[in-house]
């Protein structure tokens, strides 16, 4: 055996370098959960599900790491969702109808009225 083959000869070590972009498909999950609860909020209107929406939507932003992403649009339309998943929970609050009496929420899809 030589001596340029001998993998203990600290001459041949070489530095570690990471690359220049590391990019992984992994993802937290908790972008894909707040676009659920956007969803939900939005179906259902359960405006305690919306705030959850948000803020797990704006801490999957602040914790993503440049080096783990691919793009960067994934967590900005997740925040855009859950905030108009909020405006449309609390819509129903600020709308007043055409005749100008407001109506409660539980029977805003009935035409009936409380007795």
């Amino acid at each position: 055996m030589s001596q340029l083959d001998d993998p203990r000869d600290a001459s041949l070590e070489v530095p570690l370098t990471p690359p220049r972009s590391w990019k992984t498909t992994e993802d937290s999950g908790t972008g894909g959960s707040a676009m659920f609860l956007s969803a939900a909020v939005m179906v259902t209107r359960n405006r305690y599900l919306a705030w959850p929406a948000l803020f797990m939507a704006l801490s999957n932003h602040f914790n993503q790491q440049p080096m783990r992403s691919k793009d960067n649009n994934n967590t900005l339309i997740s925040i855009m969702v859950s905030f108009f998943a909020l405006l449309t929970s609390y819509l129903a609050t600020f709308v007043v109808p055409p005749d100008g009496t407001p109506v409660p929420l539980q029977y805003a899809d009935t035409k009936t009225t409380p007795l």
